[in-house]
């Protein structure tokens, strides 16, 4: 009696399909680094990470306990984003006769979307279905989704940083035009505002936006950066 599985899960991530695609077939031993919880460590035995018929060996976490996994690239398709790995020796092989990992991620209009599918046969019918694997695969595409797009989200932050900046700047400068030329009351409350914002994105503890008000020494714009 045959005891064949399949198990499939879409994880959508913020990371380009293209990136997530490349951490497997091209940085899979920085896998390690990003979920060091999970994964201890992957070793390449034979060939190369992003060609078929390469030998791959995973040590990971499952369960609480640590297993090793020797695999081989059965595929790898660039334009599909898609790998294959297929289980040939180590602990899950202790309750499956054969186990494959297919990974593919699809683009979207924001982000992309990997499609993880477990397809496995089983030693005998008391062994349960792999969903502890398929969460460690889940969780484990949200932390390397995280660590993909966390350069992202400190460039978006910096730039936000530097445009409210300007603005503060030019405002600062309309004040100065107008308090020296012909006392023209200007809106101090937005420049307050803006300045508590300024502080709140930066952290910085002072950016005095109008000497002579907030500071007595001078016409000198401070801008902690």
């Amino acid at each position: 009696m045959s005891h064949l599985g399949k198990t499939e899960i879409d994880v959508h991530l913020n990371a380009s399909a293209q990136k997530f695609h490349e951490m497997f077939t091209s940085n899979p031993h920085h896998i390690a680094n990003i979920s060091s919880a999970k994964i201890k460590s992957v070793t390449k035995l034979e060939g190369d990470f992003s060609k078929a018929g390469s030998i791959v060996v995973w040590n990971y976490v499952l369960d609480g306990k640590e297993g090793v996994a020797k695999d081989v690239i059965e595929a790898v398709d660039a334009a599909k984003n898609l790998i294959i790995f297929r289980v040939i020796e180590g602990d899950f092989l202790k309750h499956y006769k054969s186990f494959k990992f297919i990974i593919q991620v699809s683009p979207k209009a924001k982000g992309s979307v990997a499609h993880w599918t477990l397809e496995y046969e089983k030693l005998h019918g008391r062994i349960p279905d792999p969903h502890t694997v398929m969460q460690l695969a889940t969780e484990l595409s949200r932390e390397i989704d995280a660590s993909l797009t966390q350069g992202q989200h400190r460039k978006n932050s910096y730039w936000g940083r530097r445009e409210l900046m300007c603005t503060l700047m030019l405002l600062q400068t309309s004040f100065m035009k107008c308090s020296a030329a012909s006392h023209t009351i200007f809106p101090i409350f937005l420049l307050l505002e803006l300045e508590m914002l300024f502080l709140k994105e930066v952290g910085a503890r002072s950016v005095p936006l109008l000497p002579g008000i907030t500071s007595m020494k001078g016409r000198t714009v401070w801008l902690r950066w």
